[in-house]
């Protein structure tokens, strides 16, 4: 049974050669467009799922569309008849669980540590999860933020005034 696509999802699947950003409210059938819209550029443009980039709001979503994917492409890899296009398939399949089919900041966090050393970053670096670490870190942050204030209005009293009254 053929999925019925509105005219905005229709448009959001068939476009190509442009970035795209699908925004609608849950339940509108945004991963089901997205996933349509990835078989198609493989199926259609002959695209490897290794040169795309998805990106999701939650692990869950990503999660879900990784596994609609794979579960398109192995339901495609069992009607193809074809012998060359049986082996793209299979070569989508195999690459499907390292894409880029993830949330923004755990590409964001993908690109930094592979390229720590272009941002001047220590590769050790750690993301902090920690509650308590966090609200610590940032009373850290707002009294060194305070005392520079200060330290520079004590500056600017010891200053003579510039100016006239």
């Amino acid at each position: 049974m053929a999925v019925k696509y509105t005219p905005d999802q229709a448009r959001a699947i068939e476009s190509r050669g442009q970035d795209l950003l699908v925004s609608a409210s849950a339940g509108s059938g945004k991963t089901s467009v997205l996933v349509e819209r990835v078989i198609r550029e493989i199926m259609d443009d002959h695209l490897e799922v290794n040169q795309l980039l998805v990106i999701t709001f939650t692990r869950a979503a990503a999660s879900e569309m990784k596994q609609r994917i794979k579960q398109r492409l192995q339901d495609r890899l069992q009607e193809e008849t074809d012998a060359s296009q049986a082996d793209f398939l299979r070569r989508q399949l195999a690459e499907i669980d390292t894409a880029i089919i993830s949330t923004i900041d755990s590409f964001c966090l993908d690109v930094i540590r592979r390229f720590y050393f272009a941002i001047d970053i220590d590769p050790d670096f750690s993301i902090l999860t920690d509650a308590t670490q966090i609200e610590l870190l940032k009373e850290r942050a707002l009294r060194d933020v305070e005392n520079g204030y200060l330290q520079n209005e004590d500056q600017a009293k010891k200053r003579p005034f510039p100016g006239p009254l």
